[in-house]
């Protein structure tokens, strides 16, 4: 687990209203996950334009990562940073699930720190958010990961750790590898238990 603190106050992208709608509860054995309100945006060339000046800062802030990353996926660092800094309070906490060379958790430990509480897990640093999970009595403002829960093999169980690690009123902001004519048992990338789509 690494805890970090520092600063700087960048623009906010505004998030459409329209791009919010409300979500049944997500059900299952008798069990439910109570969703009050969610957007779901595709991270296209239209998102890319929106985002583009998010994405310059995270060049700015964290060039060596960025090199090593696929192009087109800076946009869902930049979304992430973006909904993150918008949607958690003045020193709230901050679980970024999966912060090895993620950019966006870059920028907040580099430039946001004295800002807010910061603990990061990843399996590169030996914890993953099933340790934070069964160890941590702490209770996050803001939970975020970055295509993360598409290579993990229960993706309920994951997100009902984090909404367990959640304060009332928290956030959990995610992205997620997209592929339209994904279908369960499709030959897939190795490390990847599956992609999401649409529906």
């Amino acid at each position: 687990m690494a805890e970090r603190k520092k600063s700087s106050t960048k623009k906010k992208i505004e998030v459409s209203t329209k791009e919010i709608v409300k979500v049944e509860p997500i059900v299952e054995e008798s069990k439910v996950l109570k969703v009050k309100k969610c957007f779901n945006r595709i991270l296209n060339d239209e998102a890319r334009h929106l985002y583009t000046p998010v994405i310059k800062e995270l060049f700015e802030v964290a060039p060596d990562i960025l090199e090593r990353k696929i192009p087109d996926a800076n946009v869902q660092q930049a979304f992430i940073l973006d909904t993150v800094r918008h949607f958690t309070p003045k020193n709230g906490s901050i679980l970024g699930v999966g912060t090895f060379d993620d950019t966006a958790w870059e920028v907040l430990v580099r430039q946001h720190s004295d800002e807010y509480t910061l603990v990061g897990v990843d399996p590169n640093y030996g914890t993953d958010l099933n340790s934070e999970w069964t160890n941590s009595k702490q209770k996050y403002d803001m939970i975020f990961a970055t295509s993360v829960i598409e290579h993990v093999p229960d993706d309920l169980l994951f997100i009902r750790q984090m909404v367990d690690l959640l304060k009332p009123g928290g956030v959990i902001t995610l992205t997620a590898d997209y592929h339209p004519n994904y279908y369960p048992g499709m030959t897939i990338v190795p490390g990847l238990s599956r992609f999401y789509t649409e529906n």
